[in-house]
């Protein structure tokens, strides 16, 4: 982790299975390591992971289409690029964007974040 934030710059969230071997073997899931570590895990429970990440704060979900969603480390005011054709999502600085004129929310809701996103297509030129 040291070298991933201070040497390589990396600014989001390590997520570590350090101990996650002996404690399947803990919870009498698995009886010795060999097994443990062929265990798959479901694919639900990483998707409940992220969502509780999210509702804590620690994440930041970006819903880009009807299909795809992105989670950001970056719980910061901003928005984004994405890059259409490489999937790839680039921050943009809550200080370049200016939202203005929004409608009234409906009576008792209120705003809780509004996010930009600026689809872009390499030039082919």
């Amino acid at each position: 982790t040291q070298v991933l934030k201070t040497e390589w710059g990396f600014r989001g969230m390590v997520v570590s299975d350090w101990t996650s071997i002996r404690e399947i073997m803990l919870h009498g899931i698995a009886n010795d390591e060999a097994t443990a570590a062929r265990m798959p895990v479901s694919l639900a429970t990483v998707y409940n992971t992220l969502h509780q990440f999210t509702a804590a704060g620690l994440l930041r979900e970006i819903a880009v289409d009807g299909t795809r969603v992105y989670f950001d480390t970056n719980t910061s005011e901003h928005h984004h690029f994405l890059l259409e054709d490489g999937e790839e999502l680039y921050d943009i600085p809550g200080s370049n964007v200016t939202v203005a004129n929004l409608p009234a929310p409906p009576g008792g809701l209120k705003i809780s974040r509004v996010d930009v996103i600026v689809r872009l297509r390499r030039d082919d030129a």
